[in-house]
C-alpha cells in the first residue's frame, strides 16, 4: 500500500465531513431536521477514521511506523481529528434528542 492511497484517503475523508456539515447546516436553516443526521455523520467519521488507520498500519509497518514516521503522525492526526468530529457529532445528537 502506497503513501499515495493513505493520502488520498485523508483528503477524501475530511472533504466528505465538511460536504457533510454544509449539507447538515442548510437543512437546519431550511428547518428541517438535521439532527437526523448526526448518528449517520458519527458513524462515517469513525468509519473513516478506522479506514485511514488500517491504511496507515499498512503504509508504515506497523505500530512503530506510526509512531515513529512522519506519515504515521499525519495519519494519527488526521485520524484524531476525524474521532474527535464523531465523538461531537455523537454528543450534540445525544443532546438534541433529550
Amino acid at each position: 500500500m502506497s503513501v499515495a492511497w493513505l493520502a488520498l484517503a485523508a483528503v477524501v475523508a475530511g472533504g466528505a465531513l465538511i460536504v457533510w456539515s454544509a449539507v447538515a447546516g442548510s437543512a437546519a436553516a431550511a428547518g428541517r431536521g438535521a439532527a437526523l443526521r448526526l448518528p449517520w455523520l458519527a458513524a462515517g467519521a469513525l468509519v473513516a477514521c478506522a479506514v485511514l488507520l488500517a491504511l496507515a498500519w499498512q503504509a508504515v509497518p506497523g505500530l512503530p511506523g506510526l509512531l515513529g514516521s512522519r506519515v504515521g503522525h499525519l495519519a494519527l492526526g488526521q485520524a484524531a481529528i476525524l474521532l474527535a468530529a464523531g465523538l461531537a457529532a455523537a454528543w450534540l445528537h445525544s443532546r438534541a434528542c433529550c
